[in-house]
Parts: C-alpha cells; sequence; structure tokens
C-alpha cells in the first residue's frame, strides 16, 4: 500500500520560539555540524535543547545521548545529555518541508542543526525555511579544502541577512596548503575580516567512532564557546526561565 503522505510543517504552523535560537548549517558533507551543534548546546553553560532536523535514516546523535527519554506527542525522539535536551526526527522525510514543529520550551538557549542542503531549504516553505530565512546569526560549518571553503562562499552568499560565524575543521590554519587559504572569495574574507572565521579542530577519535555518549573532546567545547561568543549571543544561565 503506499505511504500516507506526512504533514508538512508549513501547513501545521510557523516557530515562535520564546528563547535564543541559533542555527548550526553544514556547508559540505563530513564537516561536523552536528557534532559543533551539540557543543555548541554543552558550552552554553545552562539547560539548553538541541534539535536535529535531519531525517531520521542521517542522524548523527543516534548514540549521543546518555539518557533516551522515548518519543514526545510533537514528533520528536527525545534524550538527555547531561544539560542538553536532545531532539531528533522519529522518521524518515522526504524533505525539510517535513520536518515536525518544536515543540515549545523555556530552556536557557535551542540550537538547530539544520541538516539539510542549505539550497533545498531556503527555497521551501516550511518553518524550518522561515527561520533560516529570518536568523540574524547562522554558524556555517565547511572543511578546509578549497572545495570546502567554496561551499562556505555559496552559503554566505544565500543567507545575506545573516551575520556568518564560519567554523572550518581541520588542521590549524598555519598549516593550511596554499591553494587552500588563496579559496577564500569575497564574502568569506570579509568573514575573516571582522574575526568571525575559526578553526574547529579535528579530533582522530570521533573521526573515526562518530558522536556517542562518550564527553566531547575539551578542544572541541573551548571552541564551540568561541563560536557561540562570536554569535554574540548571550543565552540565560541556568534556572531562568526566558
Amino acid at each position: 500500500p503506499r505511504r500516507p503522505p506526512v504533514p508538512r510543517a508549513s501547513h501545521l504552523s510557523s516557530w515562535a520560539p520564546t528563547g535564543p535560537t541559533l542555527a548550526v548549517v553544514g556547508a559540505t558533507g563530513s564537516c561536523g555540524a552536528s557534532t559543533t551543534a551539540l557543543a555548541v548546546a554543552t558550552a552554553a553553560g545552562g539547560p539548553s535543547r538541541l534539535i536535529e532536523c535531519a531525517t531520521l535514516t542521517a542522524s548523527g546523535l543516534s548514540a549521543a545521548a546518555t539518557a533516551e527519554l522515548g518519543a514526545h506527542p510533537s514528533g520528536w525522539l527525545q534524550g538527555r545529555r547531561e544539560d542538553v535536551l536532545i531532539e531528533r526526527c522519529n522518521k524518515v522525510l522526504i524533505g525539510p518541508g517535513e520536518v515536525p514543529l518544536p515543540a515549545e520550551s523555556d530552556l536557557a538557549l535551542t540550537v538547530v542543526d539544520i541538516g539539510w542542503e542549505l539550497g533545498q531549504v531556503l527555497t521551501g516553505t516550511s518553518w524550518l525555511s522561515e527561520h533560516l530565512r529570518a536568523a540574524p546569526t547562522v554558524i556555517v560549518l565547511t572543511v578546509a579544502t578549497v572545495p570546502g571553503l567554496r561551499r562556505l562562499e555559496a552559503s554566505a552568499a544565500l543567507l545575506p541577512q545573516a551575520r556568518i560565524v564560519a567554523g572550518v575543521l581541520g588542521p590549524r590554519r598555519r598549516r593550511w596548503p596554499r591553494e587552500v587559504s588563496g579559496a577564500l572569495g569575497h564574502l568569506s574574507t570579509a568573514i575573516d575580516a571582522r574575526g568571525d572565521l575559526l578553526e574547529v579542530p579535528h579530533d582522530a577519535g570521533l573521526a573515526v567512532r562518530g558522536m556517542d555518549s562518550t564527553p566531547l573532546p575539551a578542544p572541541l567545547i573551548s571552541c564551540a564557546a568561541r563560536l557561540l561568543n562570536h554569535a554574540e549571543l548571550t543565552p540565560p544561565m541556568k534556572g531562568s526561565n526566558r
């Protein structure tokens, strides 16, 4: 029998979060976007939420929780990792228009791991598309390769309204090959000039095993704190309901 259509999020409602939110986008594959998004939520310093919008079979956080909380009526699988509530999709989705609407939350910060190709999201009409088009700040992750920096430039061009904070996964910048350093485009150079192009440390263990319930490496948490600081958010600390 034919699978019944999944209700599109754009048909349900727009999302109006009550607290600070921060979108994280992967400009290319294997750039550590979901892991970095988790690190950012962890570095917030208080109760936070991470929403992973990828389809179920593309989740990078399926093993990240230390306690599974099960399915929520809103259509999300929930888990907890220290102060971070992790929400991920509980079904296979055809596109970003099928991502369920987030439930209400009073946590200090919500990090939205977009989980889809940026152009695909921005050409749609879902709550996720609307949220990303209106986001004042977006963290964009890429890798320290010529194609990776080209994708960063393309992503910045698609988000003209946003302050882009770029994270580049790979070796320290002083060790970039000359052709990689020369691949920064006009928009990426402007991001770099204001100090918003940051190194994301490569961790060999994470690269091999993926994200699991073991603690995140300290250098990655430090990097996430810098990304959060550059995003110029001031999320409420523990005990706040804002």
